[in-house]
């Protein structure tokens, strides 16, 4: 019997016969060499469960395990801050938990451990988003990056209440900022560790969308990690403040919201009470939690740290999406008082001169209305895209750009005929599609990625990584030195101006201030 070379492919996929095995001084992990080239390790512990006296503090070391760990299957992602987050809901894909501190990583399979003298490949860490409530852009798959010549690495972090309780009485291990120092940890497991996948420990290129660009700017800014070898340039897609950032004292009425939802107010001790809570209970639809001005890891907004100069100077990427408003704000809002009140709530003791500055810019300008949408709702999210994302990007450039510090900026404006029908645009996010290719992210990739706009997840991923091997994109995409950005589009990619944006940002600086700091 003659069996094909295809048939025993199909039957056997090339690289399965002897998976990868790599050893840790603490685990020994049996990952997973795929046909196309690369090979995967996954749901790897960076650190220990973060169970009893861990929840709410900040990571540990990961327990020490005898025998082979598999490592071909995703972790737990960590659990969102509401029990209605999409991410508890079922999925092949996902699995929530509070014990998910995992870590994957992707490389070429050709890669020689970087030991004895070798380099090791440049590697890309990944910081994912999801507002700092939930893990949105969890178990990603990192193999069309690898395939390019680097080691990607993406892992989970603890978010809502379980990863930034915030209140001014911290003690017995608690951490305001545990997510944020969950990150820090991958950093460290990386240095310590990525060699033996094949990666250079020394040439570290952090990436975060959404809300992993805002901890990539905490990280920056924050004076722990001034001039630390654990990093050495970042880009940061669809950047966004924390909203709002807030003082551990201001972070109080969270804390004491929480205690009270579970029932904790009058016990002995309300932190050991929430300790000893089960995790689905401290889920809240009511309570609030954002990163925290801690005066440790973050002792300034953002903002201030870059107008001091005070923040760790190395090339970075930023950019954002033509329409990163319209999946924040509800469509419903049909009139000039409810875009107001949005605006109000979005922004505590928002003085009406601010109010007034938004509906010259936006709220009074004309604009196309849409399908179930109210006529405010699209003027409403060019506003928020405006204050939450551009405005915010060009002022940390500009002073980049003031520090002699390389950076580009792109403008990400690829669109698709049905989301431009919807009234979404060129949304929140969406250059994901393009950064790990159609078929690695979650979600259905706007439909005109399989067609018209198919070329630009080549552009896009020879940029990025050119970017992580180099610390410069390269190609036409000149630095924002220049006063321009890079526009990427699926029928053309090239420089352009700013245009107005220079005049919106001005006026609105205040604003967006206001959107960092809670008004």
């Amino acid at each position: 019997m003659h069996i094909s070379l295809l048939t025993l492919t199909s039957l056997f996929p090339l690289g399965l016969a002897v998976p990868p095995l790599v050893s840790l001084p603490y685990a020994r992990y049996r990952g997973l060499a795929l046909d196309d080239g690369t090979t995967q390790w996954l749901g790897m512990r960076y650190a220990a469960p973060p169970l009893g006296a861990l929840r709410f503090a900040r990571p540990a070391p990961p327990p020490k395990t005898h025998g082979v760990q598999d490592a071909k299957v995703f972790g737990n992602i960590c659990l969102s801050q509401s029990p209605d987050d999409w991410t508890n809901e079922p999925s092949d894909r996902i699995e929530p938990g509070e014990d998910c501190l995992f870590v994957n990583v992707f490389a070429p399979s050709g890669a020689p451990r970087a030991r004895k003298g070798k380099r090791g490949l440049p590697v890309m860490l990944f910081i994912q988003g999801g507002g700092f409530v939930s893990n949105s852009n969890a178990n990603y798959h990192g193999r069309e990056l690898a395939a390019r010549g680097i080691v990607v690495v993406s892992f989970n972090y603890r978010v809502g209440p379980f990863g930034f309780l915030g209140g001014d009485e911290e003690g017995e291990g608690r951490d305001a900022n545990a997510g944020l120092w969950d990150q820090i940890a991958v950093m460290e497991w990386v240095r310590d560790h990525v060699g033996e996948f094949g990666g250079n420990p020394k040439h570290v290129v952090l990436n975060g969308v959404s809300a992993g660009a805002a901890s990539i700017i905490y990280h920056l800014t924050s004076p722990l990690l001034y001039d630390t070898p654990l990093f050495i340039g970042a880009i940061l897609e669809s950047t966004v403040p924390a909203v709002p950032l807030r003082t551990l004292e201001q972070g109080r009425p969270g804390y004491d919201c929480l205690v009270a939802a579970t029932g904790c107010t009058n016990t002995p001790s309300p932190l050991t009470c929430l300790r000893a809570a089960n995790a689905s209970a401290l889920q809240t639809r009511t309570c609030t939690f954002n990163p925290n001005l801690d005066g440790s890891l973050i002792v300034l907004p953002s903002l201030q740290s870059f107008d001091r100069g005070h923040y760790t100077k190395i090339p970075t990427i930023l950019g954002s999406t033509t329409n990163e408003g319209t999946i924040f704000v509800p469509p419903s809002i049909a009139t000039l008082d409810q875009a107001h009140t949005f605006f109000s709530l979005l922004i505590p003791n928002l003085p009406p001169s601010a109010l007034a500055i938004l509906d010259r810019l936006f709220l009074s300008r004309p604009a196309p209305t849409f399908p179930n949408a109210g006529p405010y709702w699209r003027p409403t999210a060019n506003a928020i895209s405006a204050i939450g994302s551009h405005c915010l990007d060009l002022h940390y450039q500009d002073a980049m750009v003031r520090d002699g510090v390389p950076t580009w900026n792109y403008h990400y404006a690829v669109r698709d005929p049905g989301d431009e029908a919807s009234g979404l645009g060129v949304y929140h996010a969406v250059e994901l599609h393009a950064v790990w290719g159609v078929r690695n992210a979650d979600g259905s990739p706007p439909e005109s990625y399989w067609g018209v706009n198919k070329g630009v997840v080549d552009v896009v991923q020879g940029l990025w990584v050119g970017f992580v091997k180099g610390l410069e994109p390269g190609g036409r995409w000149r630095g924002f030195g220049g006063g321009g950005r890079l526009r990427i589009e699926g029928n053309g990619t090239g420089m352009e101006g700013l245009g107005g944006l220079r005049v919106v940002c001005r006026e609105v600086e205040g604003i967006v201030r206001a959107v960092e700091f809670g008004g």
